[in-house]
């Protein structure tokens, strides 16, 4: 197989609810802020039979009390999918052999061991308990990076998909409920 393959990211970053106490005043609410690069992460051209691996990509979290990030697919299986640039082939698409596969590779620039995980359309609990980056007044506030990376295991069943590509939207989720 030769051929390129794209992964589109989006971000959701749940609003959280507004925090109440009996007879007490608070300045601060919850806030919390993802974001993440603009672009489509491209892996170019993958082999049959090769391991892709990409350059490390930043999510960047501000958050005043501590937060967690999840991510997932839209594909239910994590598998890439035949695009035509516009949407996904529906009659007899070529479809990848493996998930595309993701793993936390540093926090706040401190390398951490990859531990790989197959993406589907399940929520993966990239990181917990993460947080808080720091908030002065609730305006200014610091931010953590999270460094990812994306892995593909092309297989030699694996067929072009020419002229069209192979594609995949991967979601954030930031939330502080986890």
């Amino acid at each position: 197989m030769a051929g390129t393959v794209a992964v589109a990211c989006t971000a959701l970053a749940a609003a959280p609810a507004p925090a109440h106490a009996l007879c007490s005043v608070s300045l601060l609410s919850p806030c919390l802020q993802l974001s993440m690069p603009a672009s489509p992460l491209a892996l170019g051209t993958v082999s049959a039979g090769t391991t892709t691996v990409t350059a490390q990509q930043a999510l960047t979290v501000s958050s005043n009390v501590a937060y967690g990030v999840k991510v997932s697919t839209d594909l239910v299986d994590g598998r890439p999918k035949e695009w035509t640039g516009a949407a996904y082939v529906v009659a007899a698409p070529k479809i990848l052999a493996n998930a595309l596969e993701v793993a936390r590779t540093s926090y706040d620039g401190t390398p951490t061991t990859p531990v790989w995980r197959a993406l589907n359309s399940t929520p993966y609990l990239l990181g917990t308990g993460l947080g808080p980056t720091g908030c002065l007044i609730g305006l200014l506030c610091g931010t953590h990076d999270l460094g990812v990376r994306y892995r593909l295991r092309s297989s030699f069943s694996d067929r072009r998909a020419s002229p069209n590509s192979y594609r995949i939207q991967v979601t954030y989720t930031a939330d502080h409920a986890f």
